[in-house]
């Protein structure tokens, strides 16, 4: 349909031109065969040898079927003890387990999208005024270390281009159990085949 063309079009010259290492959205297609119009997701790289564009693979997948496998992984992530994370090209957090969110006393939905200082920020005007804003207030300090810390690596991941896992050590707040804990990162940057940054992977 003419939707579908249009939205692979601009794909087609986003991906060509480099504005674009990957793109993924979401069509209403129709089938011929069985005249049924399904909702599907678009998944689509841009393949280059030696930095020279040579094609784009792409991934269509049933709309259904990509929320199952969310849940799948959600539950396969929150069945995890430790903290985990994702981070996007862009910095901000575009996937955690529960016990990553938790130790924010935060939920999901407040932590992706947002960087390190929107988390801040978000907390800071969520608990005001109760027993975790005194806490946050009290050691407002050391918490601001812990962020210019973990901007920090996060610059060093973005510009290194290597694929070597960052670790270290560093006492960070819990705001579920309102106390500072000693922590190790475990951090790692994700790199395309031309080594251009695709976000962070990492654990506490």
């Amino acid at each position: 349909n003419r939707a579908m063309l249009d939205a692979l079009k601009s794909s087609d010259f986003d991906l060509y031109s480099g504005r674009a290492a990957t793109q993924e959205f979401e069509l209403q297609v129709f089938n011929r065969m069985t005249e049924v119009c399904k909702d599907v997701l678009i998944y689509r790289v841009a393949i280059r040898e030696g930095g020279k564009f040579s094609g784009i693979m792409s991934i269509m997948t049933d709309i259904p079927h990509v929320k199952a496998l969310n849940r799948f992984q959600d539950q396969l992530f929150d069945a995890i003890p430790n903290p985990v994370f994702f981070k996007s090209s862009s910095l901000v957090y575009s996937g955690l387990n529960k016990a990553f969110s938790e130790w924010f006393g935060l939920e999901k939905a407040d932590i992706l999208g947002r960087s390190w200082d929107e988390i801040l920020l978000h907390t800071e005007r969520r608990f005001r005024g109760t027993e975790y804003g005194a806490f946050i207030d009290a050691h407002f300090d050391s918490i601001r270390e812990t962020l210019s810390l973990v901007s920090q690596k996060d610059s060093e991941l973005y510009s290194t281009q290597k694929e070597e896992p960052q670790a270290f050590e560093h006492r960070m707040w819990n705001l579920k159990l309102k106390q500072f804990r000693d922590v190790l990162f475990y951090r790692n940057g994700l790199y395309d085949s031309n080594g251009r940054f695709l976000g962070i992977v990492g654990s506490m």
